[in-house]
């Protein structure tokens, strides 16, 4: 396409164009702060005129246009976002449930779209309402109140509003990232449902989406159908864990979510119909060409149906890709591939320049553009040119999905040989078409979901052996963006056509992507993290050769387990593979809960836990037990050998010599327990670095215990306004007099401790990646800071 003007009449579209917004609208969003209104009106403009008029600075332009547009959605949703002394108000509400409801075993949440609320900055925002059933509700309002939710309904509802929030761990989901990309401006927990009013029953093509989902659970008997509902309607509420982890394991998420080929198959049925038609009457094809006619039927078939599967970015760039060609085709002009991807590409961050923060713009757009520019021109023959095509979109993507998941389907090549014919050519076309003749007429498609659901059936239990073997999936660290551009280079060299010469180098670029160099302490120094897991407690401890890990974090029977949700994800981020030993304070909850996910997540040679915590396969610690690592010692000062068990004041405290200081992790332990470490040897004590006792309850951290640690710094495990009020103001306020400062992870998220020979150094992962999404920072209205402190002085 040339420079000066697109067959579409769009002056100077293509790839340095699309590249250029593309780069401003992921500078503004990713900065750790943004440009107020004004400027960013006029930044927008000026970008948009240098652009249009003037040659020399037309990708300059374009890159103010884009970093423009961008900071004016941003600050649109931060403006809207929940104010700080709202948070945890309760308000009535009026508003509409805009996606379909996600049902959980103890309740069920939902995004709606606020009509009328006490807050105005709230009104016409989306927020997500979550319900969690009690027995105070009753039977009015019980656990049957979730399965009376449906989109396209409007309520009036009381809830209580809570600022988008998430721990925050490298490696672990952020939830805060994620509400904004989302454009939440509010969380809200469900109150009172007994007085919860139905003002308006469901209606809107989510409601139709949803009536048809239903309609396939309803007549399909097969275990398969929950798979139909998402390959025909992306609905994947009845997919369960598991399923999940075999699809990622496989590489096959791409497939059973609605994807481009779908939007592809919709819009062939639509011009075959509308083809058919034409071919009835002769006439209307001279003022109409068939191939015309055919062009704008299936672009208008396959918007419909993005529109109707919630406008996900592999459908939306199929979908526009389709309605660019059929204005091409009215306009009899050619467009070139890769100049219709940059168009298409240009067209998305313009409406909505957030979704550059989602996973599934990244890998639609990379893995299209990459296939167009090295797949060869001529034809290779049908399977050939499968074989290539998978081979390029597993390898080439292979750093992407890295960045965004922190691990890669090693069987996603084999497994894809198999799906993508099979799924794409038998499953989703017999699920399109039942879903198609359900439409048209009730009981129709029966037939059609059925048989879909059995030929899914054939490949899943092959699907499930390959997600079991151990080298299906491999969890990669985290990297440098160098490293990540170094592989991206190198797998893009791999995949050039064949007559390129030398394509094995590339091999070399993804050296460092799958053994990057991870810096460790020195010989006789050590790493302490304090993994954020909300209320609980979770120390990985890193020596020059060595990983452990002290407590493991909460687990809800049936509900969030910080094992695995956050402590593996962080050891993997890491890059820890294996846990030479991992001990569990004691056997409550909020510190023992994650230990069976982390043992089934990764090797750990021996487990300790006292006497009596009933902690499977373990050994017990005792006062004075040590050994030594890689020139640190470790020291167990509590509990008693021999003494029962009594949970927070059985507590295994664990003190840990470096060279250049003394850290000290006393998980649960009260004030009685305090005084007798006092009184056994104070001197053991004397710590510059201290785990809160009991998360800094008024139980702890005793008069005895703070003068005999002299402790510069003491590190809170804290849910954020947990029940608890952890840590308590007087608990603070006493180490704070005493000359320690006390971070806890609810303010900063996971904090870094590493002792050299300076002292110790405390930073915190809030302060290292600062963001506009910070919700920290929000309610503070600053950044938080953890400084440097040379901590020598405490020895």
């Amino acid at each position: 396409m040339s420079t000066e003007q697109s067959p579409l009449c769009i002056p100077r579209i293509g790839l340095p164009a699309a590249a250029a917004l593309l780069a401003g609208a992921v500078w503004a969003l990713h900065a750790p702060m943004t440009l107020s209104p004004n400027p960013a009106w006029a930044l927008l403009a000026v970008g948009a005129a240098a652009w249009l008029w003037c040659w020399p600075l037309r990708i300059p332009g374009l890159l103010a246009l884009g970093y423009g547009l961008a900071t004016l959605h941003a600050g649109q949703v931060m403006a809207h976002t929940l104010p700080a002394e709202w948070d945890r108000k309760t308000a009535t509400l009026i508003a509409t449930v805009t996606d379909l409801p996600q049902l959980e075993p103890k309740g069920a949440r939902w995004r709606m779209r606020v009509e009328s609320s006490p807050l105005p900055t709230l009104r016409h925002q989306s927020i997500r309402v979550s319900y969690y059933p009690s027995p105070k509700d009753g039977a009015d309002g019980g656990e049957d109140f979730a399965s009376r939710i449906h989109v396209g309904q409007r309520w009036r509802l009381t809830v209580q509003l809570r600022a988008p929030r998430s721990l925050i761990n490298p490696g672990g989901f952020d939830g805060e990232r994620q509400a904004f990309a989302q454009r939440l401006v509010a969380t809200a927990i469900l109150k009172r449902p007994e007085t919860a009013q139905l003002l308006e029953s469901r209606q809107g093509l989510n409601a139709w989406r949803e009536g048809m989902s239903a309609r396939i659970a309803a007549t399909t008997t097969s275990p398969y159908a929950r798979f139909i509902r998402g390959l025909a309607l992306g609905d994947t509420r009845s997919l369960t864990d598991s399923d999940w982890t075999i699809l990622r394991n496989d590489g096959l998420t791409h497939l059973i979510a609605i994807s481009g080929s779908h939007v592809g198959f919709v819009g062939a049925m639509f011009a075959l119909l509308v083809g058919a038609w034409l071919r009835l009457f002769p006439r209307v094809q001279r003022a109409l060409p068939r191939p015309i006619a055919m062009s704008v039927a299936a672009a208008g078939g396959g918007l419909l149906y993005c529109a109707v599967t919630g406008n996900e970015a592999p459908t939306l760039r199929t979908a526009l890709m389709m309605a660019v060609l059929a204005v091409a085709a009215v306009q009899r002009r050619r467009i070139a591939p890769l100049d219709l991807l940059a168009l298409v590409v240009m067209l998305m961050v313009l409406f909505d320049p957030l979704a550059v923060m989602g996973a599934g713009f990244w890998l639609s757009m990379l893995g299209v553009g990459w296939l167009m520019a090295v797949m060869p021109s001529h034809n290779e023959g049908t399977l050939r040119t499968f074989m290539r095509t998978q081979f390029v979109a597993t390898f080439a993507l292979m750093p992407v999905a890295m960045l965004w998941f922190g691990q890669v389907s090693i069987a996603g090549s084999l497994a894809n040989w198999i799906a993508v014919p099979w799924w794409s050519g038998v499953v989703v076309p017999l699920a399109l078409i039942g879903t198609a003749l359900e439409a048209l007429m009730q009981g129709a498609g029966a037939w059609a979901w059925s048989l879909a659901s059995w030929a899914f059936g054939l490949t899943w239990p092959l699907f499930e052996w390959i997600a079991a073997r151990a080298w299906s999936m491999a969890w990669m660290p985290s990297v440098s963006l160098a490293v990540l551009l170094i592989a991206c280079v190198g797998t893009l060299w791999m995949t050039m056509p064949r007559g390129m010469p030398m394509r094995w180098l590339g091999l070399v670029g993804m050296v460092p992507l799958f053994w990057p160099w991870l810096p460790r302490p020195a010989y006789g120094e050590i790493e302490l993290r304090l993994i954020d897991v909300g209320q609980g407690l979770s120390v990985y401890l890193r020596t020059h050769r060595t990983d452990a890990l002290y407590d493991a974090g909460p687990a809800k029977p049936g509900g969030r387990d910080e094992g695995e949700l956050s402590v593996l994800p962080s050891l993997r981020a890491i890059g820890v593979r294996r846990l030479a030993w991992m001990m569990l304070s004691h056997g409550d909850n909020d510190h023992a809960g994650g230990a069976a996910s982390v043992r089934r997540g990764m090797p750990v040679q021996t487990v300790w836990a006292p006497q009596g915590a009933k902690v499977p396969e373990s050994q017990r610690c005792f006062r004075g037990q040590r050994w030594q690592q890689d020139g640190v010692r470790f020291e167990v000062l509590w509990p008693l050998r021999g003494s029962p068990y009594l949970a927070n004041d059985s507590s295994c405290v664990l003190r840990i010599e470096s060279r250049s200081g003394v850290a000290l992790l006393t998980g649960d332990i009260g004030v009685d327990v305090e005084r007798e470490l006092v009184r056994l040897n104070a001197a053991q004590l004397r710590a510059q670095l201290v785990s809160a006792p009991h998360h800094g309850s008024l139980t702890s951290s005793s008069d005895a215990l703070i003068r005999a640690a002299g402790a510069k710094w003491v590190l809170g495990g804290t849910g954020y306004r947990n029940m608890f009020r952890h840590p308590r103001p007087a608990v603070v306020k006493r180490w704070h007099d005493a000359g320690a400062r006390f971070p806890v992870t609810a303010d900063y998220g996971m904090l870094t401790a590493t002792s050299s020979p300076q002292g110790w150094k405390v930073t915190a992962l809030r302060e290292q990646r600062p963001r506009l999404w910070d919700a920290q920072r929000h309610r503070q209205g600053s950044a938080v800071t953890v400084s440097y402190e040379d901590d020598r002085s405490g020895l």
